[in-house]
């Protein structure tokens, strides 16, 4: 399941990670496992991408907490801030530890060794094309939440809790600032960009592939199981008509 169907999203997720520099590791693509990236650069900029985003989201909360708001404005700016602080806490597991890429790689290694022909021969289950529409459709709007963040700028370039907000200009009238306003709105769908996709390895790809991985080779293996079970009745079967005095024969 996760070779046929999610690998080649995730080779296209990562692909996008590292455009964003946002993930210390990527896929080799020989062995088709995820491996620590070589450049210092790249693990340096992943670091330091998240510890951005949580002087950020801080920033964010403040101006939430502390900032004057009225209550419509702080029910609308949470809506904003609980992603940035959902991805801000997550994506903390790609750099403190190993933990996505041995998840991964374990499923890869699995079915690879153990399950390729079985999962060949009983074909995909439904819930696992319905997982693997899911993460298509999640990766077809990230992109499209970022244009859409962009296109909230241009009509409303003082919305909390960003960037440009923060600023005592947006205090009055919901008035269009100067051309240096969009270096804060680019800064702010670009934080938001890369956070969510470093977050999506561990949400999507560990945590909701992975169950769906667990129940599928759950269901192969009680393929089998039956499998056995109905052979072991066919030959018990075989071996009473064969030898009909024979008291370990049973009746089915």
């Amino acid at each position: 399941m996760f070779c046929t169907e999610i690998l080649p999203i995730l080779k296209y997720h990562l692909r996008a990670c590292s455009i964003h520099m946002c993930l210390p590791f990527d896929l080799e693509k020989r062995s088709n496992r995820l491996v620590k990236v070589g450049s210092v650069l790249k693990v340096r900029m992943s670091q330091f991408l998240c510890v951005l985003p949580t002087f950020y989201c801080f920033a964010m909360f403040l101006l939430l907490g502390f900032g004057g708001l009225s209550m419509t404005e702080k029910f609308q700016g949470s809506v904003f801030f609980m992603p940035n602080l959902l991805a801000c806490i997550v994506r903390w597991s790609n750099v403190t530890g190993n933990d996505a890429i041995q998840i991964i790689n374990s499923f890869l290694a699995f079915e690879h060794s153990t399950v390729k022909s079985a999962s060949e021969n009983s074909g995909t289950t439904p819930l696992a094309k319905a997982m693997k529409y899911f993460i298509e459709l999640i990766e077809i709007s990230i992109p499209i939440v970022s244009v859409l963040q962009m296109a909230l700028f241009l009509f409303a370039p003082c919305t909390p809790p960003f960037i440009v907000s923060m600023s005592g200009k947006c205090r009055g009238a919901r008035t269009v600032l100067d051309s240096c306003r969009w270096f804060g709105h680019i800064l702010d769908t670009w934080i938001l960009s890369h956070g969510v996709y470093s977050a999506a390895i561990p949400i999507l790809f560990v945590l909701c592939v992975g169950t769906v991985c667990f129940l599928t080779y759950l269901d192969i293996l009680k393929r089998y199981v039956e499998i056995f079970f109905y052979v072991n009745i066919l030959l018990k079967k075989s071996t009473c008509s064969i030898h009909p005095g024979n008291f370990l024969c049973i009746e089915f």
